[in-house]
This record gives C-alpha cells, structure tokens and sequence, in this order.
C-alpha cells in the first residue's frame, strides 16, 4: 500500500515536484501480491454483488472495500503487451475498479492508456478471438459510459457478431475434434452467452427493458462461467464473473 501510494502520489505530481520515489526490483511482486489478495477477500462476496438484494451485508461491504483496495495496487501494473492477455488485463481492472465504486479513478486511467483501449483488428483473426475482440470494444463503451449513442453501438456491434456467426462458425468448429473440438465448442458457447448478457444490459440502459433484466442477465452469465470452466479456460470464467458482478452495479446506474 505504501508504493502504491508513492506511485499515485508521483503520477499526479508529474515533473512540478520531485518526490524522489525510489522503484525496486521487488515492487512489481509486491504489487501483484497485493493486489491477489485484495482480489481473494473481494471474491468470497462477489456473488452478494450479483444479486439484486444480498442477504449478507457484510461480505457485500467486504468485497466493495476489497475491490477499492485491489484497484490501487492492479492500476500501478504495466498492461501487457500481448494479445488477448491485454484484453483480459483491461477488462479485470475496470470490472474491479466498478465493484470498488471508483469510477472517477477508471476514467483517468482510460484517458491514460490511449490505444490500449482500441480493439485489435479484426482481419485474419479466427473466429473465437474475432469475437472477443468485438465484445472488448463493446464492454469499454459500457465501463466509459457516455451515453447512449455507447449503448446503441454495443446492440450493432452484437448484431453484427450475429450475422458473422454464419460465415466464420463452420470453419472455425471444423479445424477440430475430440477434446479439442469440444472445448472449442464450450468457449464458443460461453462467449455467445456473453454477449446476450451484454445485450440484455446494453437494452436496459438505453430503453429500460426489461424492466427487471437480472434473471436474464444471471442466466446467461451463470451459463458462460459453466462453458468456460467445463472448457478448461479460467480466464475466460474469471472474467465473466468480475462482468457479472459489474453488470448488477451498472443495471442500478446505467447511465
């Protein structure tokens, strides 16, 4: 916590006042470890931050102040540089940084970050991460949250990823078999419900339907952590449950 703040301190001060922040070797570790277990304990509550009305209060305030905590330590690691570890990098944080309310927070990072937050190209990419690619630029519009013109691009760009379905899916599915099919299969069924809880909270924002989109959301988020933990991917699981548990938050301030 103490280079976390050092390191904040440094970066709002800029080059007016010299703070002399000396970084060492074991800092990034630190920062890393730091930040896991804050993330833990944000964990053991983050299914009452998936719920519409919680029934323990206590692990609701533990995994909000946990996830505030891990925040601090998450935003001070460098992105990496490949893909789609970056992706997964971006979407982890803003999906913490909304479960810790630190909104503000998140939007000077955006701003930091510039081509960071641009999904990659398209062009050559196979299907699976063709349509991860889509759905990161979806989900950086709901965490920028600027309006409803955000809100009407991510229902395209889902549109769109259905329409594609048709073309890329075949070719895709046809490359495997055996286990290897199946897992393809599985991730492919975790990233479509995915998007149709995307979907669903991209509609509520923008036109207020359904007028209550949890057990949708819930339905289709439950089913893309199952896909993606029968498929053997952790990532993806991880991710979706940090979404999940964001998008209960963003129902209740969607704009």
């Amino acid at each position: 916590m103490q280079i976390a703040t050092q390191r904040q301190a440094s970066g709002s001060t800029g080059t007016q006042i010299n703070l002399a922040v000396t970084e060492t070797e074991d800092d990034k570790s630190l920062l890393e470890r730091a930040a896991l277990a804050f993330e833990s304990a944000a964990i053991e509550g983050l299914d009452e931050l998936s719920r519409p009305t919680g029934k323990n209060a206590a692990l609701r305030e533990q995994a909000i102040a946990a996830s505030y905590r891990a925040y601090d330590s998450y935003r001070l690691l460098p992105v990496p540089t490949e893909q789609p570890e970056s992706l997964f990098f971006v979407l982890h944080l803003s999906a913490i940084a909304c479960c810790g309310d630190r909104w503000s927070d998140l939007r000077s990072w955006y701003r930091e970050q510039g081509e960071t937050l641009k999904a990659p190209s398209v062009v050559n990419a196979r299907w699976d991460h063709r349509f991860l690619y889509r759905m990161f630029d979806c989900w950086i519009r709901l965490f920028q949250k600027n309006g409803k013109d955000d809100l009407n691009r991510v229902r395209e760009i889902i549109a769109r990823l259905r329409s594609e379905q048709k073309i890329y899916e075949k070719n895709y599915l046809d490359n495997a078999s055996g286990s290897t099919g199946r897992a393809m299969a599985l991730r492919l069924a975790a990233l479509y419900n995915w998007a149709k809880a995307t979907e669903t909270l991209a509609e509520y924002g923008l036109l207020g339907v359904p007028a209550q989109p949890f057990g949708i959301i819930d339905k289709h988020f439950e089913a893309a952590i199952a896909a993606a933990t029968a498929s053997g991917d952790q990532q993806h699981g991880n991710i979706f449950r940090w979404l999940h548990a964001a998008s209960h938050i963003m129902v209740a301030d969607p704009l």
